[in-house]
């Protein structure tokens, strides 16, 4: 049984037309926004600790390692409404998985653009929320 290559011959999702809508984190959390600044506190730094390592991995074309790192933060993600970003890291995962290093190299830049336009979002919106 031969490997299944997965088809990423253009990108599914276009990161530049990536939003975020806070109003669906905050209904996931059943509108508690305490709850909503501590994940958003919590998910910014784990991205910020981890810009660095982000790139060596993508740089050096480690996708098993940058798979790990982006998939400890899905959950993160899928809470606090940052669902197109999650699918793309669900398809670099299912990528890696299937040795499909064609569609991992095509995936990593929206890996890496994906990751730090997610921190800026948790940033700005910490600063709307601000008192």
């Amino acid at each position: 049984m031969g490997k299944m290559i997965l088809s990423f011959n253009a990108s599914p999702i276009v990161p530049d037309a990536m939003s975020w809508q806070p109003a669906v984190g905050l209904s996931r959390l059943d509108h508690d926004e305490v709850l909503m600044g501590e994940i958003i506190a919590l998910l910014e730094t784990a991205l910020r600790d981890r810009v660095l390592d982000v790139n060596m991995r993508a740089h050096s074309n480690d996708f098993n390692s940058l798979r790990q790192l982006t998939h400890s933060q899905l959950p993160s993600l899928k809470i606090l409404g940052f669902d197109q970003q999650a699918k793309v890291f669900e398809a670099f995962e299912s990528a890696v998985v299937m040795s499909d290093e064609l569609a991992c190299k095509r995936l990593t830049p929206m890996v890496q653009k994906i990751w730090m336009s997610t921190i800026e979002s948790l940033t700005q919106h910490q600063r709307t929320v601000a008192p």
